[in-house]
């Protein structure tokens, strides 16, 4: 699309009080005041660790599925990696405390946008940026252009917050959290073996529809579909919730055989940016 988001008013880069920030439709997401916010902050008690711990567990356990997701790794290492949704780490970062993120559009061009995301920790006024590239041409499934473009740049947006706050937070917090998430998930399923095989079955019909073969599903599991159990029931129902909110692409969660099999989703994916 020729227009960019900024000339037609849905995003502009601005600053108040030397803190930037992103303003849509005209209006500022947030009018901070950086030093009102130090000020503030300093007059709490100090960041108890033990409570903050007791309260990511707690959540992430109720939040399940929603927290965090996991995809393969290609090539002759292979391995698995783990992620975190934004809404795992907004619920991270409101439970650490004292903390605030602020995006920004940093440039774009044709092809992409450049976002940055800042996390700044009042407490130790250490604080942490990280760039985040996101492709316009990320496929969405909407005819409207527009309404798909502002979606993308959401996206986007959403991706810079994340990777920020996941590299700004304690690591042994993200993957506490990662694992209680799986064991509240976990938790919630039914022993029933024919539950947890219609349960499947409703996953992988949503990947089927959406171009994600369930060959390609087996070969991530190095099993079939039917011999699925809770545990895959928890990581298929993680992967399916990163899909449908944008946090990562079917090509990422369930790769093809090789790169050759869809070279332009290869190369598209070189603008996508950042996945963690």
């Amino acid at each position: 699309m020729s227009e960019s988001l900024s000339r037609r008013g849905h995003v502009a880069p601005t600053k108040i009080d030397d803190a930037p920030i992103i303003a849509e439709g005209g209006q500022t997401l947030a009018q901070m005041d950086v030093l009102g916010m130090v000020k503030a902050a300093s007059m709490l008690a100090p960041r108890d660790i033990e409570s903050v711990k007791a309260r990511v567990l707690e959540e992430a356990q109720y939040l399940g599925a929603a927290v965090g997701y996991s995809w393969p790794v290609k090539g002759k290492t292979g391995g698995i990696v783990s992620g975190m949704t934004i809404k795992g780490a907004m619920m991270l970062l409101r439970n650490y405390g004292k903390c605030t993120v602020v995006p920004r559009l940093v440039s774009e061009d044709s092809r992409q946008w450049v976002l940055e995301a800042v996390v700044i920790d009042f407490e130790t006024m250490v604080p942490m940026s990280r760039l985040f590239v996101q492709r316009k041409g990320q496929d969405t499934g909407m005819d409207d252009r527009d309404r798909a473009q502002d979606i993308v740049f959401q996206i986007g947006q959403s991706k810079a917050i994340r990777n920020a706050i996941l590299n700004a937070l304690p690591a042994w917090l993200v993957e506490g959290a990662l694992k209680a998430a799986k064991a509240g998930a976990k938790a919630k399923i039914p022993t029933d073996p024919k539950a947890i095989a219609k349960a499947v079955a409703g996953q992988v019909e949503w990947l089927v529809k959406r171009g994600v073969s369930q060959e390609r599903v087996e070969a991530v599991y190095q099993k079939a579909v039917a011999d699925f159990d809770a545990d895959d029931l928890v990581d298929l129902a993680e992967k399916v919730n990163a899909m449908h909110a944008g946090e990562e692409s079917a090509e990422t969660l369930f790769p093809r055989d090789s790169a050759e099999a869809d070279p332009k989703k290869a190369a598209d994916d070189l603008f996508q940016g950042e996945t963690k």
